[in-house]
């Protein structure tokens, strides 16, 4: 649970409020039971209390429990001593009197409690640190033996090492080797402890007695509570100590013991008001101003105060949302309607201002706009003056060239204004589209150039000439602007993030962040080279040039410290004016919010870093816990692990949104990935290859330079079949094998050799006798080709005359008597004639196709008329066709053809007279055309078609074997080999409509 409470303080004689934050710890919410005995932190930075039901730690994140069911032999869990050495160990003790030790046998690891077998050789103080110094319990045994009714011894030493014991009224000092009685006092007093160095006592009327080294150094009366007295009467209360500072709990308010440099011993006021009424242990931290209570019966409290100061508004000023701020010469702020002196008490100004523009000038005149109009206000005269009326919202103010001109901006006009004459000088309108984009504030640049934030973007605009000569950031919405001394410009924008212009260039932040940078409403440079970042999520402090570099480059880190309501503010919203923020005299700072002004000093805030370091809180493969190697060598791990579990800490109690911690898992030779780790701390590894690996866990995003990364080595095995020892086993053995084999195969050859030799001996003998028949075959068969070719070609050639002859006679008869003879005779003949001139076309064919098949034959290329050719296929088969009742239909065609004139002729023949062969009753058309530089014959008819088995066998080749003895086919053998010689394609399209041949020359 967390709470918020105020704080009332008076810096410089001005009222303010400083708020501090609550968290509370129940047995509810965390902690075992409610009794906190004794607080203590460690020099690793764990939180460590002393409880009924055992010895608690506390990181900021979790409440661990050692207990009995965890701290074997432990024989009760009620721990009620806990003390710290000079060297920042734990130790404490239970009622039993057994000794734990929090000390980690492992520099990684995490502090855990171990039960010692024996004592240490601590003393547990009542106060302050414990020592070895066996003087303590030499002088306690002599007080002893003097009084046998001391049961309780009181010792306390000092951060110096300084040790005291106090019995009743007697006050010792403890020596390296010896003791001495320093004084005995009339009165005993009721608390004693160690501040510092020092060691106080205190009476009960406030008198109080300081020791340093041995020395009494004053006796007085407390400083600077004047009813402590009284107080201290009536709530008697011990002295509460913790290594940073000593405090009195009284009434329900915790006051700190300081001693300045006259040995004046001071009480201050720190904390009031506190929802507890008694206080059993106290562990203050200064560094972060952060209090851990522990009550008898109520838990934790862990109490932060704000380092932010709030001055007091006046309740007639209203809501105390603020937007622009300005300042006087005397440092006076002006917010909206009210007034908050340097020195003195904020008051209400009754004014009806606008309260997200003002300016105040030289003369402390402070200008604001309230309705259509702008006025101005002087604090002194209380003289409220009308000066111009404005076509606009006002989106800022800025001097002009002299003391007595102003510039004031508005959405859609910048207009120049004289003080003393109270009149407009100029007024020029922004060359912009007014219904689209509007100027949300002004920034003076150099010269005549001004820089505009708009609605869309950023405009660099001379007010001489009335241009806009420059624009970037098209269509984004602007609202905050800063250009730093190495001229870098900087803009904040709405919603998306930031942006910076270098030498030409804008560069934006990663996707992932812009989140965080949404919106700034003010880039604020404290002069030592970093911003303070006024956002809607808090304040965020980084390094300019740390964040130029992360803007520009993908691989720089982005460092930042972020301050929001964790660390006492009471808003994290920072509002987004003109002006939004005021550097005052002295160096406070102060910033507009949703909730008042903050006050506070840059230069004397503290960082808190997360400088403790990364440890290992539980590190397992499967369930066996490993061993961490101090010497730093690798961990060897099984290759048949299920999973690897490794948990790390890091005790840090700032604000936890300035932790970030990454891990990665490094192989060597692969790239570095780094990832968020949990927030439980864990990293589960369930598959890694054999190999070497680093598991790293660093802390990321820091504004200190980060602290080597806890690094953790393993070398995952492989399994025995992947390893160097099983590949030589089986080397050596495949070796033995091989020269067994080896060994048989060498005696089977040597007795298959002498077989083999003698078989190849008679064999050699066969095989000469063979090949010399061969050869004489060979010349036979030579013999023998060479004959029947010349046969075949006298035969064709003896065949053609009279087949022609035939055909001539044939054709006569039917010409000379065609009108006389009877239809019968004409039919007959006209079949006569058919019949002669197909056998005579081919013999033809086969003559041609003999002669190409001769070694010595050549192609005969001559460029010719192709009409010729058309001309001879029609003379020849305008008659043939007509005995299947078909029309030969030709294109006549100019073209003029390069080719063997005879085998281009040979190959259209065959392929007409195939057509006609094919074809009954239709037509078959014979064309001719020229297509990107090639020539296209095309003869197509409207026979049945072929199939697709018709076609392959069709485009064939080298099917002569296969020709029956009716010639069957070897007219489609015939235009193949035509085709081949004279290097044309021939392609062929077919449907049950007819088929088409085309011829690609």
């Amino acid at each position: 649970m967390t709470v918020s409470i105020l704080l009332l303080l008076y810096i410089n004689g001005l009222a303010q409020v400083r708020h501090y934050t609550i968290r509370h710890y129940t047995s509810s919410n965390g902690l075992p039971q409610n009794s906190i005995l004794q607080i203590k932190f460690d020099k690793d930075g764990y939180c460590w209390m002393a409880t009924e039901a055992g010895l608690v730690r506390f990181d900021n994140k979790e409440f661990k429990t050692y207990a009995a069911d965890n701290l074997p032999g432990l024989k009760d869990n009620r721990i009620h001593r806990l003390i710290i050495t000079l060297q920042g160990r734990v130790f404490a003790k239970n009622l039993h009197g057994q000794e734990i030790s929090t000390v980690p046998t492992n520099p990684l690891l995490a502090p855990a409690p171990i039960l010692l077998p024996t004592s240490s050789p601590y003393y547990y103080p009542m106060a302050g640190y414990a020592i070895a110094n066996t003087q303590i319990d030499t002088l306690w045994e002599a007080l002893q033996k003097a009084d046998s009714n001391l049961y309780v011894r009181k010792h306390y030493t000092c951060q110096n090492g300084d040790t005291y014991l106090v019995n009743k009224g007697s006050i010792y000092q403890i020596l390296p080797h010896s003791s001495q009685l320093l004084r005995t006092w009339d009165t005993t007093p009721f608390s004693t402890a160690p501040v510092s160095g020092y060691l106080i006592q205190l009476w009960e009327n406030s008198q109080v007695a300081l020791w340093k080294s041995g020395q009494l150094l004053c006796v007085g009366k407390l400083h600077g509570t004047t009813s402590l007295a009284g107080a201290l009467r009536k709530y008697p209360s011990a002295l509460l100590w913790s290594p940073e500072g000593t405090f009195l709990f009284i009434d329900k308010c915790l006051y700190q013991i300081s001693i300045d440099q006259n040995n004046d011993v001071t009480v201050k006021k720190v904390l009031t008001d506190l929802p507890f009424n008694k206080v059993s242990s106290i562990y203050y931290t200064a560094k972060n101003h952060t209090f851990y209570i522990g009550t008898p019966t109520k838990g934790l409290y862990i109490i932060k105060v704000s380092d932010f100061s709030y001055p007091t508004i006046p309740k007639s000023s209203g809501t105390t949302t603020f937007y622009a701020i300005s300042k006087t010469s005397s440092d006076d702020l002006i917010v909206k309607n009210t007034v908050i002196p340097k020195n003195g008490t904020p008051y209400y100004l009754n004014l009806n201002t606008d309260q997200f523009r003002s300016f105040v000038d030289q003369q402390d005149w402070f200008y604001y706009k309230s309705g259509p109009n702008l006025y101005r206000y002087n604090l002194k005269s209380k003289i409220d003056e009308l000066l111009m009326p404005l076509d606009e919202n006002l989106a800022g103010i800025l001097p002009g060239d002299s003391a007595d001109a102003l510039l004031v901006c508005t959405r859609k006009s910048l207009t120049k204004f004289s003080i003393s004459q109270k009149a407009i000088l100029w007024q020029k309108v922004f060359p912009i589209n007014y219904s689209d984009e509007s100027v949300n504030d002004f920034y003076h640049l150099q010269g005549s150039m001004y820089m505009l934030n708009t609605t869309q973007g950023a405009k660099w605009y001379n007010f001489q000439t009335g241009k806009i000569e420059k624009s970037i950031l098209d269509s984004i919405n602007l609202f905050s602007f800063y250009q730093d001394t190495k001229g870098r410009m900087w803009f904040g924008s709405d919603p998306n993030g930031i942006f910076l212009y270098q030498n030409n260039k804008v560069y934006g932040v990663h996707k992932k962040d812009i989140k965080r940078f949404t919106p700034v409403n003010a880039f604020i440079d404290d002069g030592h080279g970093y911003f303070w970042l006024a956002t809607n999520n808090g304040l965020l402090k980084t390094g300019i040039d740390r964040l130029a570099d992360y803007m520009i480059h993908d691989t720089a880190e982005l460092s930042i410290y972020t301050f929001n309501t964790k660390d006492g503010l009471t808003t994290a919203e920072f509002n987004g004016a003109t002006p939004n923020f005021q550097w005052l005299g002295d160096s406070p700072l102060a910033l507009t919010s949703m909730d008042g002004v903050v006050e506070f000093k840059p230069s004397q805030l503290i960082i808190d870093h997360p400088d403790n370091r990364i440890l290992i809180d539980k590190f397992t493969v499967d369930t066996t816990d490993l061993t961490l190697d101090l010497s730093g060598r690798a961990i060897s791990i099984s290759p048949g692990f299920k999973i690897i579990n490794l948990q790390v800490n890091c005790p840090y109690f700032g604000n936890p949104d300035n932790i970030h911690l990454q891990y990665a898992i490094h192989r060597a030779g692969q790239p570095m990935i780094w990832q968020p780790l949990s927030p439980d701390g864990t990293i589960a590894i369930t598959n890694l290859l054999p190999g070497a690996y680093q598991i790293m866990v660093r802390k990321a995003g820091t504004l200190k330079n980060q602290d080597d990364p806890l690094v953790i080595r393993l070398s995952v095995l492989p399994h025995f079949y992947n390893t160097w020892q099983f590949f030589l086993l089986v080397f050596v053995f495949i070796i033995l094998i091989c020269y067994l084999l080896f060994r048989i195969r060498l005696t089977r050859i040597k007795k298959e050799k002498q077989k083999i030799e003698s078989i190849v001996k008679q064999r050699t003998e066969d095989l000469k006798m063979t090949a010399e028949q061969l050869r004489v075959s060979e010349n036979d068969l030579r013999k023998s080709n060479q004959q029947k070719q010349q046969i075949i070609t006298m035969i064709v050639h003896d065949l053609r005359s009279p087949l022609r002859f035939l055909k001539t006679i044939t054709s006569g008869i039917m010409n000379a008597y065609q009108q006389e003879m009877s239809t019968n005779l004409s039919s007959t003949l006209n079949k006569l004639n058919g019949s002669a001139s197909s056998l005579w076309e081919f013999t033809d064919r086969f003559f041609t196709w003999a002669i190409t098949q001769q070694e010595d034959f050549e192609i005969q290329k001559t460029t010719f008329p192709l009409q010729e050719i058309f001309d001879t296929v029609a003379s020849f088969y305008a008659e043939i066709v007509k005995l299947n009742d078909n029309q030969l239909l030709i294109h006549s065609t100019k073209i003029i053809c390069t080719t063997d004139y005879n085998i281009l002729l040979l190959i259209i023949r065959n392929l007409v007279d195939n057509a006609n062969k094919n074809t009954t009753s239709g037509c078959i058309t014979l064309k001719a055309a020229t297509v990107d530089n090639h020539l296209l014959i095309t003869i197509q008819d409207e026979g049945k078609g072929l199939s697709q088995n018709e076609m392959a066998m069709f485009m064939q080749k080298d099917r002569l074997s296969q020709i029956s003895e009716n010639k069957t086919g070897f007219g489609s053998q015939v235009i193949q080999t035509m085709v081949l010689k004279i290097d044309a394609h021939l392609f062929i399209e077919s449907t049950s409509k007819g088929s088409t041949f085309t011829i690609r020359l």
